[in-house]
């Protein structure tokens, strides 16, 4: 559901969404580990990423009535874990279950995607307030999903907007309920819509094999509903 801080009037938006299977995983030979908090806290990688995730945390449930805006926030993401991933409100409320989904920053090899595009990316000290825009580095063929997430916490009461996506880039916008001014860090993933997302179980050292590519691809890769 969307709710609005203060209970203000709001139209209509577009969501956005990206479901994948709890656990480790390497799509398109990205790095990839999927979780689900019921008591929001600091999270410890099963496998350390060789650089710094994107890490998306998504409030899934809560025991509170509906009231006023409550979402995730992190302190910050690093290569071993995320630290303090708690939820966020104007009100005071009970920890709710918080869904992760952390993916080391790049493009995913179409190869092992059955040739579904996925891009991800961090963008450094975004300013409060202020429009970014984000190119991709390798063009879709249609208008992509987009998720976004603030993997900082340099401020209480933000979240952050969507606008403007086409095949080549897109806009994000940190909004703060009080007007203040600062900056974040922010992650993001960009995938082709409506297609299922290929991987296989993750191993921190992988077997070295000689494979044909289309046998590889019949043979090692698993859906992730």
């Amino acid at each position: 559901c969307f709710e609005e801080y203060e209970y203000e009037t709001h139209g209509y938006e577009t969501v956005y969404w990206l479901a994948l299977r709890r656990g480790q995983w390497r799509i398109g030979e990205l790095h990839v580990e999927v979780g689900l908090e019921e008591t929001p806290t600091d999270v410890t990688f099963s496998s350390y990423f060789s650089s710094k995730p994107v890490a998306l945390t998504q409030l899934q449930g809560r025991d509170y009535v509906y009231a006023r805006a409550a979402h995730a926030r992190v302190e910050d993401v690093t290569t071993t874990g995320i630290e303090n991933m708690h939820v966020e409100a104007e009100e005071t409320v009970t920890d709710g279950e918080v869904g992760y989904i952390a993916i080391e920053e790049g493009i995913a090899n179409t190869t092992f995607t059955g040739g579904l595009l996925i891009q991800t990316g961090i963008e450094e000290d975004v300013a409060v307030g202020s429009s970014l825009d984000v190119d991709f580095e390798s063009s879709f063929t249609t208008e992509p999903a987009v998720m976004a997430k603030i993997m900082t916490d340099t401020g209480p009461l933000r979240e952050e907007r969507i606008e403007d996506v086409s095949i080549d880039q897109f806009s994000v916008l940190i909004e703060d309920e009080n007007l203040a001014s600062g900056v974040e860090d922010l992650g993001w993933i960009a995938v082709e819509p409506f297609k299922p997302i290929y991987g296989r179980k993750f191993a921190p050292i992988e077997p070295i094999v000689t494979v044909n590519p289309t046998e590889e691809l019949a043979y090692g890769i698993s859906y992730l509903p």
